[in-house]
């Protein structure tokens, strides 16, 4: 498997798929892979170390490495510092649903009625890219962190300006007189078309 190129497989539940990526010196700290699977078949992908046996049954593949389930779109990071001699990529169709369904997640279920096509065969593509490198990251973190200072301090300046310049001070100080029971007293006609 090569950096940047597109990959398909045809998986089953009866016929896993696996192929080997080895990290060479053009590739970043860690690696993307995107998984696109054109139908809904709930698909495992696992990340397993280079060593032998490779896990590739449907009911071991989750105790080695790292996996994640894919029904249409996934992705999974690998990072070059825990698969420094390679690594392999499993794909494994799931014979029924529930590990991607709504049925394995806490929230409530929408009553809908039950699908009887049990497909279980999957056209699977997959690219592997390059991730972020630390300078890409670092970038990031400080052009966000540049961004809400820069908002804060206009947040600031603006404050002031109003409250020295703009309206804020006009209608701080105002010259009206409290009535005797509490409640403002009248302002005059001039006074309103002033203010407006």
């Amino acid at each position: 498997v090569n950096l940047g190129h597109k990959y398909s497989l045809l998986v089953s539940p009866s016929e896993p798929r696996y192929v080997f990526y080895k990290f060479n010196e053009n590739t970043s700290d860690t690696i993307v892979i995107e998984v696109d699977s054109e139908d809904d078949v709930c698909l495992i992908v696992s990340v397993q170390d280079s060593r032998c046996p490779v896990m590739d049954m449907n009911k071991d593949i989750k105790y080695e490495g790292t996996y994640q389930t894919v029904n249409l779109k996934g992705a999974i990071t690998v990072p070059k510092r825990n698969f420094n001699e390679g690594f392999f990529l499993v794909f494994v169709a799931r014979p029924d649903n529930f590990d991607c369904s709504e049925e394995s997640s806490l929230l409530p279920r929408i009553m809908s009625t039950p699908v009887t096509d049990m497909k279980t065969t999957s056209n699977v593509t997959f690219t592997v890219r390059n991730g972020i490198n630390v300078k890409q990251y670092r970038i990031g973190v400080f052009a966000t962190l540049g961004t809400l200072v820069a908002v804060g301090l206009l947040c600031i300046i603006l404050n002031i300006a109003f409250n020295r310049f703009g309206t804020i001070s006009k209608t701080d100080r105002k010259t009206e007189t409290d009535a005797p029971d509490g409640f403002p007293a009248f302002r005059r006609s001039e006074q309103i078309a002033r203010l407006l």
